[in-house]
Formats: structure tokens, sequence, C-alpha cells
């Protein structure tokens, strides 16, 4: 066991190496219609192919991404009940079927945006959690500034155009990323339908079926998502989200008159740029002495664990962190873990588990301890 230390309470282990890769898929070629084009891997947080990946350009009704994802981060909040404006149906261009006066759930609104790409929808979320579209736009640009998206700038919620309305595919790919931690964003975005129940101005309720735009859903191997996106500034936009063999890729296109067979060979091409890296975790990892005078051996729980990664990052760095505990654990505790980085970010963990646990001497009566001493004190002990 090399480059061990203690440090604190904790001991820590950082190995490079320790991989075996699995069979590759051979790489494959890739040329696309888009104006600008990205597959990117967020666990790695590495772009695998582009075409003008950090141009601005305008990105239509993808932007709901945006909107949806923090609509839904307030109604984790409060997922109050909100009257759609004369204003958010007034909004051109598409829309899931909301009138003046209907009230709805916020979060039915969300999915009205990411499925039926409603503008109206976008229009009545923003306006009920920020007070205005204005004031929304302005919480958009601030969670793009936050999230590190310095190429891109929001005028609209519903990604209708504006004059300083911007985004890049790499930007978008990562806003796509965030966006997915939200478990009721990846829901919505993922479903091929949904129903949402409306109480009309007048009383009565009715239920709006909504059905996904993103034919990718359907058509495309693993898909997990996405959102579509058109105005004739922007030309056809396009983001999609793919699962295959334990690996997550985001593509995204911009003015892509051709958007669904480009994603398909994108994310064809994407994957073939990962591979599996598997690290064996076959032994104890240290022998630790509690402060009370036991001891014990951290092993791993399970013998391996898998990534997928793309071929060139496979640096990873192995940590170890293993509290030294007041007293003794019992067999089969957990007493630490073993975690994996790439870069700045963790990527996995296996728990650590106490084995081979000697219990610690038990403490004698004070005037046995006083006997013992005197004894050890004449030489007789």
């Amino acid at each position: 066991m090399r480059g061990v230390k203690a440090v604190g309470l904790a001991i820590l282990i950082s190995v490079m190496g320790f991989w075996i890769p699995a069979n590759n898929v051979q790489a494959q070629e890739c040329s696309v219609s888009a104006r600008a084009a990205v597959v990117y891997d967020p666990q790695s947080d590495t772009v695998l192919y582009e075409v003008r990946g950090q141009e601005q350009l305008p990105m239509a009704s993808t932007t709901k991404i945006m909107t949806a994802y923090l609509v839904l981060e307030s109604a984790e909040l409060s997922d109050w009940r909100v009257t759609v404006s004369e204003t958010a149906v007034s909004q051109e261009g598409s829309s899931s079927g909301l009138k003046a006066g209907d009230v709805i759930r916020l979060s039915d609104l969300a999915a009205c945006m990411l499925l039926a790409s409603g503008n109206e929808a976008a229009v009545a979320g923003a306006e009920a959690v920020a007070g205005s579209e204005e004031a929304f736009v302005a919480c958009m640009n601030e969670q793009a500034k936050a999230w590190g998206l310095t190429d891109t700038h929001f005028n609209t919620a519903s990604g209708l155009d504006g004059e300083t309305h911007y985004t890049t595919a790499r930007d978008l790919a990562k806003l796509a990323s965030h966006a997915m931690e939200n478990e009721a964003f990846c829901a919505l975005w993922s479903a091929k339908e949904q129903k949402v129940s409306v109480q009309g101005a007048d009383g009565t309720v009715r239920t709006l079926s909504l059905t996904n735009h993103n034919k990718l859903l359907w058509q495309m191997e693993g898909c997990i998502g996405g959102k579509t996106g058109y105005t004739q500034k922007s030309g056809r936009c396009l983001v999609s989200c793919a699962e295959r063999e334990g690996a997550r890729l985001i593509a995204v296109t911009l003015h892509d008159p051709d958007d669904w067979s480009d994603h398909e060979a994108l994310m064809t091409y994407g994957f073939s740029q990962m591979t599996r890296l598997t690290v064996k975790e076959t032994e104890a990892v240290a022998t630790v002495t509690t402060q009370d005078g036991g001891s014990f051996q951290a092993v791993p729980a399970q013998e391996e664990i898998g990534f997928v990664l793309p071929k060139e990052k496979q640096n990873v760095v192995r940590q170890v962190n293993c509290p030294i505990p007041q007293t003794t654990p019992t067999e089969g505790d957990t007493v630490g873990q073993i975690e994996y980085w790439l870069q700045e970010k963790k990527i996995g963990q296996i728990s650590l588990v106490a084995r081979q646990v000697v219990a610690p001497p038990e403490n004698l009566p004070w005037w046995e301890e006083g006997w013992q001493a005197l004894l050890s004190f004449l030489g007789l002990a």
C-alpha cells in the first residue's frame, strides 16, 4: 500500500491507475448539418465532439429548460395553483392549450413547457414565480451566471427571439446537465405523454393531454429526455440526452435542418468515444487502532467498481477516508469509504467495513490496577 499518511483523524491514500479497460466500441466518424453542435459527457465535464460549440446563437424553445428548472425549484417549496393571465395566453407560437383564467398547478406548467413547449405556460410560470416575465428573466440570467454559463443571456422565458437572447451549444449542454439534477425535471422531460388537470374560469375542470415534441424518445436508443425549439431566426434547435451501457451523454444542435438524424449520429459517435474502466478492490486498505485500544481492518464492501469515461480521461484519483474512531466498531460496521475523483468531481465511492475486529483490553477495577502496579514496581508481576 503506497502513499499512506495520517491526516488528523483520517487515513488518506491517493493512487493513480489500478484500471482495467473493457473492450471499446470502434470509433465512428461524424458530420452534421447544424450551424453549431456539441456532444458532452457531464460526468467528466468533457466535450467529445464540437462544431462551432462556442458561437453565440439564438436557441428558441430550448430556453424552456432553464424556465422549467426554475419553476420546478419553486414548486418544490410550494406547488401552488396559478391563474393564467391574459398576457400569458397572448404569446405567439406554440401553445399547450391553456386559456386566460385557467387555474393550474405550478409543476403542471412545467409539464406544459417541456412536453408541449407551451409559450403561454412559460410566461404563466414566470409571472407566478417572480411577478413578471421581466423579473423572472433576471432570475434566469442570475442562474446562468451561477452555473458559469458566460456565453448565455436570456430576454424571454419562452424562447421567443430577443435582441440579446442567445447561448452556445456548449453552454446549452451544461445547462441541461445542471437542470437534470432536479428529479422532477428529469421525470417530465423523459415523459412521452402526460395528463394535467386544469380548472377553467367558469369552474369546469378539463384535462390537457400532452405529447412530448421530442421524437427521439421513441426513435433513439437510450433516449431519456430532450427539448425541441424553433423560430425563424434560430432555425431548428434540439437538446437530447441518452444513456447506454452506464454512460450518459448530452447532444445539442443549433440551427439544424436535419436535427433528428444528426442527434442519432452524434450519440453514436459520442458513445464510441467512451470506455468502461474497472477498479479492483480485493485487499484491506488499512489496519486501524481505535482510541480505546481495539483494532480492525478496513476492508472494501465490494470487490470492484466500474465507470464509463472518455477514452482520454482515465486519470482517476483514488482516495481512502477512514476516520479513527473513539470506540471499537463491531464486525461489519461501516467505518469509511474509498472515493474516486476525476479532476475535482467525485464520480463514485465504495464503503469500507470493519473486519477482523479485536476488542479493546478490559478495564480492571481500580484496586486491581493498583495491585498490578505495585507488583510490577516490586518486580513480582
